[in-house]
Formats: structure tokens, C-alpha cells, sequence
């Protein structure tokens, strides 16, 4: 019963209409927890900043390293425990799904390295127009890549994300406050 009622409400994406001439606005979400693997996404947001206006969503260690970077329009976190910890709840998370929801984005690109029950729950609710996401799929209810159509396209890694845009890749960049 449960997993039916999640094929309905989350898995399947609601059409929107979608114009690859008018894209404009970008969400960059992730959900890598170390500073590490966030370094590691600055050269695909490099990539894409260029040619979209970039939001990031992330946890605290996302937000740092994002925070100079003054060619990201906005940087949103994820709600954390006082040990920085992701409070996987929608409850929690509700204001700023609201929030990303009023920025209508045009594409979705879900960098985390698997889909889990609460990335589908945040893209389903913010509802961008495409959502481009990757192949690992980790969730209690072991659904197959085949069975989650919310994305308009998986990959196999984050550089075939920025390929499929059409975009060069570029050098890591980390952006330093100035003293």
C-alpha cells in the first residue's frame, strides 16, 4: 500500500512545460557532506555560471565553500542538527521548500550520489521544470532507476550532467573573502 502510494506522489513527475530556449534559472543540489566532495563540485558550478543563473543547495559544509563565490545568485542549506547533522525531516525543511518552490527553476540537477527517499521528496515538492540527477538509487523502498520517472534524465557521473548541457567543463575554483 505505501509503496503505491509513493509510486503515485513521488516518483512520477507532474508535466510542466519546458522550453530549452528560455532556461534561465538553475538549482544545484547536493548533499555531500564533507568539504572535500564539496570542492570537488566547484568546477561543474564553475561550468554552469557562465551561461545560467546558479542557486546551490547543500548542507553547512556546501554553503562555506559556495559562500565567496559571487557568481552564485543564491546559496540555501539544508535545516542541521546542532552537530551539523541533516534533520531528514520535511517538516523541518518545509520554509525553504516553500522558498525554492516561488523560484519557478528551469532545471533541477540533483548532484547528490544517490537518490534517496528525502532528495525525491525535496524535488517533488520544488518542482523544477526538468530534473537532470544521477543513477545511484538508495532508498528503503528499493525502487529501480526505471520506477523513479521525476527525472527527466539520469547519469552516470556529474561531468555527463554538464556534458548534456552543452557546457565546458572548468577548473576547480575555490572564491576567499578579501582582507
Amino acid at each position: 500500500m505505501i509503496k503505491k502510494i509513493w509510486k503515485k506522489l513521488l516518483l512520477k513527475k507532474f508535466k510542466k512545460t519546458y522550453d530549452s530556449k528560455k532556461e534561465k534559472r538553475i538549482l544545484f543540489l547536493t548533499m555531500q557532506f564533507g568539504l572535500g566532495d564539496g570542492i570537488n563540485s566547484t568546477d561543474i558550478i564553475e561550468s554552469l555560471v557562465d551561461e545560467y543563473k546558479v542557486d546551490t543547495l547543500g548542507n553547512v559544509n556546501q554553503k562555506i565553500i559556495n559562500k565567496y563565490n559571487p557568481k552564485i545568485n543564491n546559496i540555501y542549506s539544508y535545516a542541521c542538527n546542532k552537530n551539523k547533522t541533516l534533520k531528514k525531516s520535511i517538516i523541518m525543511n518545509l520554509k525553504l521548500i516553500l522558498e525554492l518552490r516561488k523560484n519557478n527553476y528551469d532545471i533541477i540537477l540533483d548532484a547528490h550520489s544517490s537518490a534517496g527517499n528525502f532528495n525525491l521528496i525535496f524535488l517533488r515538492f520544488i518542482g523544477g521544470k526538468k530534473i537532470l540527477g544521477l543513477k545511484k538509487v538508495n532508498n528503503r523502498y528499493n525502487f529501480n532507476e526505471n520506477e523513479i520517472t521525476l527525472y527527466d534524465k539520469l547519469f552516470n557521473t556529474q561531468e555527463e550532467m554538464v556534458n548534456y548541457l552543452g557546457l565546458k567543463k572548468k577548473k576547480k575554483k575555490i572564491y576567499l573573502p578579501e582582507y
